[in-house]
This record gives structure tokens, sequence and C-alpha cells, in this order.
């Protein structure tokens, strides 16, 4: 669902762990690839 707002509203992206507090939802370090759709951040650089 992401990859299909990044494409629908012109974003970027990027990958990265994203720490704020412990919880389930993943792991981190984990599933840092973006999907083939979606441009990343730093081709724009």
């Amino acid at each position: 669902m992401l990859a299909r707002w990044a494409k629908e509203f012109d974003l970027l992206g990027s990958v990265g762990s994203d720490f704020h507090f412990p919880c389930g939802w993943i792991e981190l370090g984990k599933n840092l690839d973006l999907v083939d759709s979606v441009i990343p951040v730093w081709e724009k650089f």
C-alpha cells in the first residue's frame, strides 16, 4: 500500500530502521529493500 501511495503522490522512498519505542511491528535492521516501483530519495541528489 505504501508503494502505491508513493507512486500516486510522487513521493520518494528510503530505507532504514526508525526506532521510537519497543514494539513487535518490525525487527530493527530488517526489510531494508524498496520495491522497484518506488524511486529512492538518494537518486535525486
